[in-house]
């Protein structure tokens, strides 16, 4: 039995001691006491893992939202997770307004976060992990990017004029030329000609 698994039987035996009715809240107390005592968990740690709701700003892009639900599913797939509108920070509020010509105090929404159901810790870790992810994401993205286009014959050569590539244009290109491996070409002729 893992230590989550015993921390969700230790709920449950504390809901009981807390809503029972008359000898079935003074057992389950005693359970409670007697099942925390032999593994070596205090009281205060089934609190702290309690599950509450939690907003993280992922950003407008749907990726970003659908990644740090993969990742908190990933910790635990009784999560759950909500496309969330939370409000935009002032300055991308002002900057908004200035583009659509409207008064810098209007409070606009937008679908920009994530709501989940966790743990204080499990939230933690998910974003943790998505900053890197993330990053690592968009990355791959632009690889991705140009494999395609190697794979299918768009990618133009290096212009003699123009400064060497740099280590990073390199290490994208290197990528880029494993991944367009697995792409398919694209049937140009078949779809032009029906």
């Amino acid at each position: 039995m893992t230590r989550d698994d015993i921390l969700a039987r230790l709920r449950k035996v504390a809901a009981l001691a807390a809503h029972g009715v008359g000898g079935e809240a003074a057992n389950a107390a005693a359970m409670l006491d007697r099942i925390a005592a032999e593994h070596g968990i205090d009281i205060v740690d089934l609190d702290s893992e309690r599950k509450s709701m939690h907003t993280y700003r992922t950003g407008r892009e749907q990726w970003r939202r659908d990644l740090f639900c993969q990742i908190l599913w990933r910790l635990d797939r009784d999560i759950r997770c909500f496309n969330a509108n939370a409000p935009a920070s002032p300055t991308a509020r002002r900057q908004r307004a200035r583009r659509k010509g409207r008064a810098s105090g209007v409070s606009r929404w937008t679908f920009n976060a994530v709501r989940a159901e966790c743990t204080g810790s499990q939230f933690v870790e998910a974003v943790a992990k998505f900053e890197v992810l993330q990053r690592d994401y968009a990355r791959q993205l632009k690889a991705f990017y140009r494999a395609f286009l190697v794979s299918n014959d768009l990618l133009c050569d290096y212009d003699p004029d123009s400064p060497e590539p740099t280590d990073e244009q390199m290490q994208v290109d290197e990528d880029a030329i494993c991944l367009s491996q697995g792409i398919f070409q694209s049937q140009l002729h078949h779809q032009i000609c029906g």
